[in-house]
């Protein structure tokens, strides 16, 4: 129960930054929709069940600096939401290569179905040198270019 309670102030805290305190609990019950929400955690177990009634149409998680064990929470629950799946370590200066992030796109698409995934950076780039940025949003858009020609293929 108290986790339940925890992740229900979590969305209600995420939804009054998003939408401003006079309507963030309206938002969650029951007047209108989210379009999306970004979670970061050590592990995203703890999000579900309970997660699966929040009323979201996509979630973006982190992937790229945490690994994708968790993508399996994906096909184990039958989430009703997009994931947007984070394929660039926004963290780090290392430049991924369109390469490498094709095989990360690959494998959420082994849990996740193309028409409900979306392609994203863990997080904003803000906090990166500008070239350091370009080049790893340049890589994500290759990489999404190469997983999309072979599902067109």
């Amino acid at each position: 129960m108290k986790q339940t309670l925890s992740l229900s102030w979590m969305l209600i805290a995420a939804a009054t930054a998003a939408f401003g305190s006079s309507n963030a609990r309206a938002d969650l019950e029951g007047s209108a929709d989210i379009q999306s929400t970004r979670l970061v955690a050590g592990s995203y177990r703890y999000l579900f069940p309970t997660i699966l009634e929040a009323r979201v149409n996509a979630v973006s998680l982190e992937f790229a600096r945490r690994g994708d064990e968790d993508l399996q929470l994906f096909k184990e629950f039958d989430a009703p939401f997009s994931l947007g799946l984070g394929v660039v370590d926004v963290k780090s200066h290392d430049i991924e290569s369109p390469g490498f992030v094709a095989e990360r796109i690959r494998r959420a698409l082994e849990v996740v179905p193309a028409e409900r995934l979306i392609i994203n950076p863990d997080c904003g780039c803000m906090h990166l040198p500008r070239d350091v940025a370009f080049n790893k949003l340049s890589a994500m858009v290759e990489g999404a270019r190469l997983v999309r020609s072979e599902l067109a293929a």
